[in-house]
């Protein structure tokens, strides 16, 4: 069970009887549950502390200068005293509710900063992944493009090739032509006719044959930069895309881990100081009553030997007086005997007499 403020102010001890103060026992254990309750406080702070260098050491940022280490140890026991003071365990208990409450809230909010900080890195990292998931479609796009254009290329070279097939036969059929024109003999007007016929179907398929080729580099060439140039375009804007959001995340990340830090390291030293004051004046408390209960006991003592001497004097006088009334006692008892024997011996004498008297009168 945790130990409460309320606990403290609330607190009443048993008033002792015979003398002033609050029963001993339960003073010792009121302390006892307070020192607990600061050693645990200690305790957490520590483990505030490693978690906080764990954190740093995970993100690679520099580790924070701690404030100075409080040690369990440091919390000393409280002697047992008699009659504590009601305003210091005021004191005590506020100084406690407040070092609780800075621990608490140090360690809330090292929590939020460091959920808001995986929040943050998660988004990144959705972020990342759609940057890397659109860079790829647009990879695979790119490729799909080029695929196309070097598919188109190939189209256009194979009609080429097959304009440069139809003019090779054109040009075959000219020069048959054109030898059989050599090898049967015809007018010399019909023989000119002839060569200048297949000597323009040369010029014609082989002209033809020169565009159909130029034509199919050209528009290969120009389908193949202009994918690539596409390709290019969107490699490039998705990496520029990528390295914004990348860095706008860790910027984010770096911001919200400097605020955390700063605003633990500004709890931490807050709860470290409240911590250290509240031993301190623990300590002088402590010191104060058990000086006051030290000069409290030895005022008790020294009442105390002086009723026992006083005491001792009247057992004294009793004494005194029992002898005395002892000896006066035996004197008046040897008194009396002596007044009874001499009483018994003067009536026996008496009547002796008395009968002599009476024995010669007759």
């Amino acid at each position: 069970m945790a130990f409460m403020p309320e606990d403290v102010l609330n607190k009443n001890f048993t008033a002792t009887q015979f003398r002033r103060g609050y029963d001993e026992q339960e003073v010792d254990d009121f302390l006892d549950e307070i020192v607990v309750e600061l050693r645990r406080l200690s305790t957490d702070n520590d483990d505030l502390r490693v978690q906080l260098k764990t954190c740093l050491g995970s993100k690679g940022a520099p580790a924070m200068v701690s404030p100075a280490a409080v040690s369990p140890a440091a919390v000393v026991s409280t002697p047992r005293y008699e009659a504590p003071s009601q305003d210091a365990k005021r004191d005590n208990s506020a100084e406690v509710a407040a070092a609780a409450a800075a621990a608490a809230a140090a360690k809330k909010s090292s929590d939020a900063q460091r959920e808001a900080a995986a929040v943050a890195e998660r988004e990144a990292r959705d972020k990342i992944a759609a940057v890397k998931a659109s860079v790829e479609q647009a990879e695979k796009d790119a490729a799909a493009r080029i695929a196309k254009a070097k598919a188109d290329a190939e189209t256009a070279e194979g009609q080429a090739a097959e304009r440069v097939k139809t003019a090779g036969a054109a040009k075959e059929a000219a020069d048959k032509a054109a030898k059989t024109s050599f090898a049967v003999p015809a007018p010399a007007a019909a023989t000119e006719d002839a060569h200048k016929a297949a000597a323009g179907v040369l010029a014609l398929a082989q002209k033809l044959h020169e565009e159909y080729v130029a034509e199919g580099e050209s528009t290969r060439e120009r389908l193949i930069s202009e994918g690539q140039a596409h390709h290019d375009r969107v490699i490039g804007e998705s990496a520029v895309k990528q390295q914004e959001l990348v860095s706008s995340a860790q910027a984010k990340h770096d911001e919200l881990l400097t605020a955390g830090q700063a605003k633990h390291n500004a709890l931490i030293a807050e709860a470290s100081a409240r911590h250290e004051q509240m031993i301190t004046e623990a300590r002088e408390c402590s010191t104060g009553m058990v000086a006051e209960a030290q000069q409290k006991k030895t005022a008790v003592l020294a009442e105390l030997s002086r009723e026992r001497d006083l005491l001792q004097k009247k057992i004294d006088e009793l004494r005194t007086f029992e002898r005395d009334y002892r000896a006066r006692l035996k004197s008046y008892l040897e008194t009396q005997l002596l007044e009874l024997e001499h009483t018994g011996v003067d009536d026996t004498a008496g009547e002796g007499g008395n009968k002599g008297q009476n024995g010669s009168g007759q």
